[in-house]
């Protein structure tokens, strides 16, 4: 799907879905930004939501890296942080 809807010069695309959803597009390397939105809720536990699925990184060295390109976002107490893989910054 990706590589048609680049063929027809599509080439920004918003990914809103669940945590393997978004696992499927960091595995394919296809994720050059992140919008992170942080509420103020401590949920935990093993059922609790996560915005990333999968087998994760096996070492720190190995995890896609990404810098915070402008400051946090105040929206009332939830926070939005905006991340860029640094080699597009």
């Amino acid at each position: 799907l990706v590589e048609r809807l680049a063929a027809r010069g599509l080439l920004s695309l918003l990914v809103e879905g669940g945590a393997h959803t978004h696992a499927a597009f960091m595995d394919a390397d296809l994720c050059d930004r992140l919008l992170l939105y942080v509420a103020p809720l401590a949920i935990g536990g093993p059922r609790a939501p996560a915005w990333l699925a999968g087998p994760g990184a096996s070492r720190l060295a190995l995890a896609p890296r990404f810098r915070l390109d402008v400051p946090p976002r105040r929206l009332g107490d939830d926070l939005l942080l905006a991340y860029t893989r640094p080699s597009l910054i």
